[in-house]
């Protein structure tokens, strides 16, 4: 009994009994209208043309039942509902859609001052397509798990100052970082708006002495006096193609900043900038430190070394803004 009541609830059943049905009703129609002169006039002017656009009309909607049979089944497979689905799309968004994001914003707030050159113009666009290519691939790199919404109180005053820091290389390159770790929820403890702020405040030498900071491993701050002049800077190639004085003045905005702390007045021979490994790192000295004493040694410099320091604040712009090895 069930076999036959299967049979009957099959879509192939239901459609025949439709075309029959169909052909039931044809022949009923030509009975009630007015007779043709010949049975092959009705079978071309009512009866064919009846059942074929009755026939068609039948598999449209078999079709469609199907189409919507699926599509059902996918839904009632996929359990999560769809608001759900929604609200993860908006905390989690992808990389296209933070890559879209930051291109628009890029876009809008970026744009040459009207009194320009046309040279200066060109220029900024030329930064603005390599900003915008720096945040592309930067994004790739977020796993997605840390992906979240663009923070605008970051991300806007960065691209403020980007309109004015643009003729060197070295504010592209933070500012695209700093953009980069406030899409990214692993730097949500570290990052700060006032980072803005500080790069705003640094000259180029600034921004040279940074990066040798951040490349250096064991901090050796070095003193270098002259004619009754005294000057403090750190080994790396910073101290070398700039000289001692600029160098001094870069180191005094970096303190003035709250970047480094120097204890002045106090000589030692080494310091550390990871305090967790300071016991493991007690006698050690940045192995840049004798040979740059000894290059302005033979210029007539009388070197010793200070205790300079990265203050915490100073460490995690680091970390935000450069390519540290810490």
């Amino acid at each position: 009994m069930d076999r036959i009541k299967n049979f009957f609830n099959k879509k192939l059943f239901k459609t025949i009994a439709a075309i029959v049905f169909i052909i039931i009703f044809s022949y009923f129609v030509a009975y009630i209208c007015k007779p043709m002169e010949n049975d092959q006039e009705f079978a071309n002017n009512i009866y064919w043309p009846l059942v074929v656009s009755s026939i068609i009309v039948i598999i449209t909607e078999q079709n469609y039942s199907n189409h919507s049979s699926n599509k059902n089944n996918e839904s009632d497979n996929n359990t999560e509902p769809f608001h759900l689905q929604a609200a993860k799309a908006i905390t989690k968004p992808s990389i296209e859609v933070l890559g879209n994001n930051l291109a628009d914003i890029v876009d809008g707030i970026t744009c040459p001052a009207a009194f320009w050159g046309q040279k200066k113009k060109l220029k900024l666009q030329a930064e603005i397509d390599i900003l915008k290519a720096d945040l592309e691939n930067g994004i790739k790199k977020i796993p997605e798990e840390r992906m979240q919404e663009l923070k605008m109180n970051i991300i806007g005053p960065a691209l403020e100052t980007f309109n004015y820091y643009f003729e060197e290389s070295y504010y592209r390159k933070m500012i695209s970082k700093l953009i980069l770790a406030s899409c990214d929820s692993e730097y949500d403890e570290i990052i700060h708006p006032a980072y803005v702020q500080i790069i705003r405040q640094l000259s180029p030498v600034d921004a040279l002495v940074l990066n040798d900071l951040a490349k250096t491993e064991i901090l050796t701050g070095i003193t270098l006096e002259k004619d009754q002049n005294m000057y403090f800077a750190i080994p790396g190639s910073t101290i070398h193609e700039k000289g001692p004085e600029k160098c001094d003045i870069a180191i005094s905005n970096l303190e003035r900043l709250n970047i480094i702390n120097i204890t002045h007045g106090i000589t030692v021979q080494h310091i550390v900038l990871d305090d967790e490994n300071f016991n493991d790192c007690e006698f050690l000295i940045d192995p840049r430190f004798d040979a740059t004493k000894a290059y302005f040694e033979k210029m007539g410099y009388s070197v010793s070394s200070n205790t300079m320091t990265l203050t915490t604040f100073g460490k995690n712009f680091l970390k935000i803004c450069f390519d540290t090895k810490r």
